[in-house]
């Protein structure tokens, strides 16, 4: 997971406010900032939206 807690603050606001969509905004916005010529900010984006998908990871199933 990823460890800037700025990204994983982020990443859950993207998640309460964007729910099962968050991860498509954040790969959306991440795409549309490297389209403007904004590397850094694509790749923000791109650790946020990394961040958000393994939020949103189902658990592992316990071992029997």
């Amino acid at each position: 997971m990823a460890t800037d807690p700025d990204v994983i603050r982020a990443a859950r606001h993207m998640i309460e406010n964007h729910g099962r969509h968050a991860l498509f905004v954040a790969e959306r916005r991440a795409l549309n900032l490297a389209a403007d010529g904004s590397r850094t900010g694509a790749e923000i984006w791109t650790q946020i939206a990394r961040a958000v998908r393994q939020l949103q990871r189902p658990p592992p199933a316990p071992l029997a």
